[in-house]
């Protein structure tokens, strides 16, 4: 009987999800700008590793489906309450992204609940969207109980958080 040589599977990458909260209905855009600054970023570094945006739209091409040697981002903004629980299930880290006045620190509050009653605390965090008079990045991690990854007023900041994601 012949012998068949066995190839070891490529580990699927690593699926980060994005929770809007408040008046970052559509995640501020963040999942979509994110995507092009670590594609952009894994192209300069002559990495490999494509990027995928999943979204829940009719576009069954744009849905979940972890890839080897793939980092796929996922936005919640339009998801149901089904998949918004898979997503979060299948995410090595949930993101959530809110302002920071008060009515969105108030729902991020919520998500941040809900997201502990399905996730380990540790793959959780805040990336904030500043708003005028609105809450600090201290008051944020209070109010919600979850970490402060990342505080978002320009472009570059966004790049700079593509990199840190890239060396995870």
């Amino acid at each position: 009987m012949g012998q068949v040589a066995m190839l070891p599977e490529a580990p699927l990458g690593p699926v980060y999800s994005f929770v809007p909260a408040g008046g970052a209905h559509d995640a501020g855009g963040l999942p979509k700008k994110l995507t092009e600054a670590l594609r952009a970023h894994l192209s300069s570094e002559d990495d490999g590793r494509t990027v995928l945006l999943a979204n829940f739209q009719k576009d069954p091409a744009k849905r979940i489906h972890p890839q080897p040697f793939t980092i796929t981002f996922v936005d919640l903004s339009k998801a149901n309450p089904g998949q918004e629980w898979l997503a979060v299930n299948m995410s090595e880290a949930v993101f959530v992204v809110t302002s920071t006045d008060p009515v969105s620190m108030d729902d991020a509050r919520e998500k941040a609940a809900w997201l502990r009653a399905i996730k380990s605390e540790e793959c959780c965090g805040l990336i904030l969207l500043p708003a005028a008079g609105g809450a600090s990045a201290r008051e944020a991690e209070d109010i919600t109980g979850l970490p402060v990854c990342a505080v978002i007023r320009r472009d570059d900041q966004i790049a700079r958080l593509a990199c840190w994601i890239a060396q995870e």
